[in-house]
């Protein structure tokens, strides 16, 4: 998390770990040995108490279902909070069961315990579907607890989409929930989420102010643990700010209040920050023996962001520290860990899951006109003439707030359908040749083996680099032109590298373009120039030259990758003669990117491509015209 690129990208995920501080609507067994042991932060004992409670009063002839349910639940926080997940789970499929059954007002609260764990587990699209479900239940129940709940959650699903303006949004409307109810049990972790966005809006001062009076209540509550994630939060602001010595503050404060005999996701994250300040002060076995412990107990938890965060951070101190080969160990599992983040499936969840909120939406309308006919069936003659006349008047009613819904449905649908452009642009984004990975690492390694450590070093840099660009760029619609132009010239020298410097390669960056620096989208010329690498310069046997050329034409950006490779022709009867065991999927991912880009911001991008095959000399052009918006607008 030292390093600049990876800081601002993973920052986003490790961030809402720590704030995965869901609402628990808590009833009933407020005073029970469980509970106070979770408000203690001893969370194993915890556990086992409302195991026992549980078993105590299930066992009994007419055991109180009420309290029955307020066990699952709380035990399932507790185990959440505790790391063991697959246990959250378990308990919360109870609580839902229970609700379902005996006290429907309680399902949407249940929908969205069990979206909270597979969001802690990294599945955003399972827990999307939950998250649906819930929001369908809140709207239908009238518990303003329920709906400081929802907003409480509706935020968090903002923010996994990188939305942070709308997270922002509703959990200030949670919070204020919250204070007029003066729900002051789950306030703290709400005013935690709140500043975790500030944070990521570079509003340090209040996002300071929310952890500070979720520290002030949490203490005036005797609430140790959100105490504790209160203290961690600051910790994780401060190491932000660059204010090391306030971070190690807040970090050891907390983790003289945690157990540490347990696994928590504070417990993980404190272990997280120590060792990426020892980094920063070159202490670096201090810092291994912090990360290597974050790193086993965030795999044991199936924590799979906060192990991609301190994967970075093992990587960045092997590096730094002499540990090449352990470097390149840390960065293969990172990337494959990142790939397995960027789930492709996201959007068609969205969608269907639009459809099935819909349906239930329809099913409840079908059931309540149902009523109102059984209802009219059993109505006196005497109300006759009274009904037609209220019925007269309700049809008006109908009518006009069917419009108003109406209007609403189209305007989310609408809103809905641009989320789910943006989230499946950001997953072809995403995507990166596996291969180039696997085969930058092995001339890295052959370096190694040929004991040239000087040159691996330097390429084990690059190829660091290049990771961490492409995670910061995977969230980003636009990018400045300067950045996507290094990453393409650190992908090109890796490259080279693979194919033991069989082609030159110059780069061109318009003078003018240089001062203005427009925001272009992210890698949409590295399929290209991956095309004109692999397809064309790949082949010749020496002299392979690849141009690349950035200039301006009028408003926008004309780009130009040009190569003297053996031609479109040729290559094509190569392909047929050797067809290839694994299929490249670069060019028609990128397709579907120019597709997309047009549709979602509605602005044009054309991409023409020559062949330049002329008697026995070849290769191909391709020139690119993208749109660029210049940072002053």
């Amino acid at each position: 998390m030292a390093i600049y690129y990876l800081y601002q990208a993973m920052q986003k995920i490790y961030l809402f770990i720590i704030s995965v501080l869901f609402v628990v609507m808590q009833t009933g067994a407020q005073n029970s040995r469980g509970d106070s042991l979770y408000n203690l932060g001893q969370l194993d004992q915890a556990i086992e108490a409302y195991s026992d409670e549980f078993e105590v009063e299930q066992s009994k002839a007419k055991p109180d279902i009420k309290y029955l349910m307020d066990i699952m639940a709380s035990a399932g926080s507790a185990c959440e909070d505790a790391g063991r997940l697959k246990e959250a789970l378990h308990w919360y499929s109870m609580y839902k069961d229970y609700a379902t059954e005996y006290d429907p007002q309680e399902t949407g609260d249940a929908y969205n315990l069990i979206g909270n764990v597979w969001f802690r587990q990294g599945d955003f699209s399972k827990a999307i579907e939950y998250y649906y479900r819930a929001l369908y239940y809140s709207q239908n129940s009238n518990d303003s607890l329920a709906m400081s709940s929802a907003s409480n959650n509706i935020g968090n699903v903002y923010f996994s989409l990188y939305q942070y303006e709308n997270a922002d949004e509703y959990y200030q409307k949670a919070i204020n929930l919250m204070l007029a109810l003066k729900d002051y049990d789950e306030l703290p972790s709400c005013m935690i989420n709140a500043g975790n966005v500030k944070m990521l809006l570079e509003d340090f001062d209040a996002a300071e102010d929310y952890f500070r009076k979720a520290l002030q209540i949490s203490l005036s509550q005797g609430n140790q643990f959100r105490a504790v994630s209160s203290l961690v939060s600051l910790g994780i602001l401060f190491e932000r700010t660059d204010e090391s010595d306030s971070a190690y503050t807040y970090f050891e404060e907390g983790l003289r209040l945690m157990d540490t005999e347990q696994l928590s996701v504070e417990y993980i994250m404190t272990l997280r920050g120590l060792g990426s300040l020892e980094l920063a002060k070159g202490n670096f076995e201090l810092a291994f023996t912090h990360l290597e412990k974050a790193f086993t107990l965030a795999e044991s938890a199936g924590l799979t962001n906060i192990s991609a965060d301190v994967l970075q951070l093992l990587a960045e101190a092997s590096d730094k520290s002499g540990r090449f080969k352990a470097a390149a160990m840390y960065y293969k599992i990172l990337y494959e860990i990142n790939d397995s983040l960027f789930d492709t499936e996201l959007s068609e969840k969205l969608s269907q899951y639009e459809s099935s909120y819909e349906a239930m939406l329809k099913e409840k309308t079908i059931e309540m006109q149902q009523l109102e006919i059984e209802s009219g069936a059993k109505t006196n003659r005497f109300l006759m003439w009274l009904i037609i006349i209220i019925s007269v008047s309700l049809g008006a009613i109908t009518i006009a707030v069917y419009r108003i819904f109406k209007n609403k449905n189209k305007y989310q649908k609408t809103l809905l359908e641009s989320k789910i452009q943006e989230v499946r642009l950001q997953a072809l984004r995403a995507q990166i040749n596996p291969h180039f990975v696997s085969n930058a690492l092995n001339s890295i390694q052959n370096f190694f083996i040929n004991g040239d450590i000087e040159q691996a070093t330097d390429y084990l840099a690059d190829f660091g680099q290049l990771i961490r660009m492409v995670l910061d760029n995977s969230h980003s619609s636009y990018i400045k032109l300067s950045d996507e132009v290094e990453f393409l010239k650190l992908y090109i020298k890796l490259e080279q590298l693979r194919l033991s410097n069989h082609f030159e390669y110059v780069v061109e960056f318009d003078s003018v373009l240089q001062d203005e620096d427009p925001l272009v989208p992210p890698l949409i010329v590295q399929p290209f120039v991956e095309n004109a690498i692999w397809h064309g310069l790949s082949h010749k046997d020496s002299g392979g030259m690849l141009l690349v050329k950035y200039s301006e034409a009028g408003k926008d950006v004309l780009v130009c990758v040009e190569d003297n490779g053996i031609g479109m022709e040729k290559s094509q009867e190569l392909y047929k003669q050797y067809p290839r065991k694994r299929k490249s999927y670069a060019m028609s991912i990128n397709k579907e990117r120019v597709k997309l880009f047009k549709e979602y911001f509605n602005r044009d991008l054309s991409v023409k491509i020559h062949d330049l095959c002329k008697g026995e000399s070849c290769g191909t052009r391709v020139e690119i015209i993208i749109p660029g918006i210049k940072r002053s607008e």
